[in-house]
């Protein structure tokens, strides 16, 4: 029994009419409509009509898995989804990857070789994070420093006071912004 016979049983079998689930249990026209063409209605519509009808979600989802639906037309069709089956073309297999498992090791290679290979490094997501986080903090510095050292005017700021202007930002930022 689809959903929309469903509701019209509930609705005989309670005296109601399909205009009172819409005034009285907050359903929409358009929604019972979409119910009648087998569309799949969400949770709170679901609600409301256990609601409305006075009947389970279980009874509703019972309704609406017997109903029909276009992936279970398409699976039913012996072609399914494409009339024609596309050509595929052939390709010639790639070249399958050394299985180091499978070789007999190296016979000139010694075992202290072997031990002696030391591992690959692997940085984790949370490092290069990090570092990436730190050149982005060393720019910062340097191009603060090169604002300073520019702003500084020929014959007027020696480069003491230059310097001392570029220490007493960097003091500055380190301490995080205080003064």
């Amino acid at each position: 029994m689809t959903l929309s016979e469903f509701i019209k049983k509930r609705l005989a079998e309670l005296g109601m009419k399909r205009s009172d689930l819409v005034n009285k249990f907050d359903l929409e026209w358009s929604t019972l409509s979409a119910i009648d063409h087998d569309k799949t209605v969400r949770k709170i519509t679901q609600e409301k009509l256990a609601r409305a009808l006075q009947c389970t979600q279980g009874d509703i989802q019972a309704c609406m898995a017997e109903q029909p639906h276009p992936f279970r037309k398409e699976a039913a069709r012996k072609e399914g989804l494409h009339k024609t089956q596309p050509v595929v073309e052939e390709t010639e297999p790639e070249e399958e990857p050394e299985n180091i498992f499978d070789s007999d090791p190296d016979p000139e290679t010694s075992l202290d070789d072997y031990l002696n290979t030391p591992f690959p490094e692997y940085k984790s997501v949370y490092e290069e994070d990090r570092l990436e986080g730190e050149e982005r903090y060393k720019q910062k510095l340097r191009d603060m420093c090169l604002r300073i050292f520019a702003s500084g005017v020929p014959g007027v700021h020696t480069m003491e006071k230059i310097y001392a202007d570029i220490g007493y930002a960097l003091v500055k930022e380190l301490a995080g912004g205080t003064e």
